[in-house]
């Protein structure tokens, strides 16, 4: 903007444009707040209850961690294997210029 001569910006449109970007800011940073304040407090939450639980069903501690373990894994092998496949198709739409795989694989993604 600042080669092409037809974009002129005075005084009073920057500040306009640094007031409404300081206001986004402030809200941005409000909205990371609220969420870091909500995440631990699930995060305290679950741990209490999963501690609770083991404290109760100690028979059961071993066959739970195992569970917690394999669909940890699963759910990393499922992820790995969507992203490869949909890297796949993106790829193919590109060097083919097929429009629709194209437009469906950026929709999915």
């Amino acid at each position: 903007m600042r080669k092409y001569k037809i974009f002129f910006i005075n005084e009073l449109k920057k500040k306009y444009i640094f007031f409404k970007f300081k206001k986004i800011l402030k809200l941005l940073r409000i909205k990371v707040i609220i969420f870091i304040i909500s995440e631990l407090l699930l995060l305290i939450f679950f741990s209490y209850f999963a501690s609770a639980f083991c404290e109760i069903y100690k028979n059961t501690q071993i066959a739970w961690l195992l569970d917690c373990i394999n669909s940890f894994v699963m759910s990393i092998i499922i992820e790995i294997l969507y992203s490869l496949v949909m890297s796949i198709l993106y790829v193919y739409s590109l060097r083919k210029r097929n429009k629709l795989i194209y437009k469906i694989v950026t929709f999915l993604i």
